[in-house]
């Protein structure tokens, strides 16, 4: 088994993250994505919110993918599932959270532009959920681990005009989520009150009861 630090900057907190091969939570260890913070990301907003969206409804922004890569794409949210207590089990925060949870964002991305942005990573979407202290929490960063149901994988080459991809992102955060926030143009915020799928809780197995002996 091998542990990893992460570093959720907006929150400070430090994460490792324990995979084990072939478990049952999805867990795996697995090549990690790595980069900078979000490029232009800002926790405060500094222009009225759109929104808030229903799941499924697109925003457009201009992306600032990487220094020299930068473009309108349209990001909807399409899904909000919380991870179960045994995915949860994977993450050590340092100091610890109270009250962590766990999210699976899933996120659909299209091209609006002419650059190209193949190979550039989802993680770097300012895309960020507010928690119960009112913090926005930029999705996680690992190496070499990652959820079997949640790749991070990096876009495809090419990406061009038009090209639309799925994607899945991880956040942690203290208590519920209140909300899920794109960070715009200009600093403006495009908010979603998501619907959260949460996964049932699996039924203990039911005892059989041998039949009394006769005669």
């Amino acid at each position: 088994m091998r542990s990893r630090g992460v570093v959720l900057p907006l929150l400070a907190l430090a994460l490792v993250f324990s995979g084990c091969g072939g478990t049952d939570d999805g867990g795996k260890p697995a090549k990690g994505v790595v980069g900078a913070p979000t490029p232009g990301a800002t926790a405060q907003p500094t222009a009225a919110p759109t929104g808030p969206l229903s799941l499924g409804q697109h925003a457009k922004l201009t992306w600032q993918a990487s220094q020299n890569r930068s473009g309108v794409v349209a990001v909807a949210v399409n899904q909000v599932i919380q991870g179960t207590a045994k995915a949860l089990s994977l993450v050590h925060v340092n100091p610890p959270l109270d009250d962590p949870h766990l999210y699976f964002v899933k996120v659909r991305v299209i091209n609006a532009s002419r650059v190209d942005f193949g190979g550039a990573s989802p993680l770097n979407l300012p895309l960020y959920i507010v928690d119960q202290s009112d913090l926005m929490q930029p999705p996680v960063r690992f190496d070499h681990f990652e959820y079997s149901y949640c790749p991070t994988d990096p876009l495809p080459v090419p990406w061009a005009d038009k090209a639309a991809t799925d994607v899945c992102l991880v956040y942690v955060s203290r208590g519920a989520m209140k909300q899920l926030v794109l960070s715009g143009d200009g600093g403006r915020q495009i908010v979603w009150n998501p619907v959260i799928t949460v996964p049932p809780t699996p039924k203990a197995p039911a005892r059989r009861h041998r039949a009394p002996k006769t005669g």
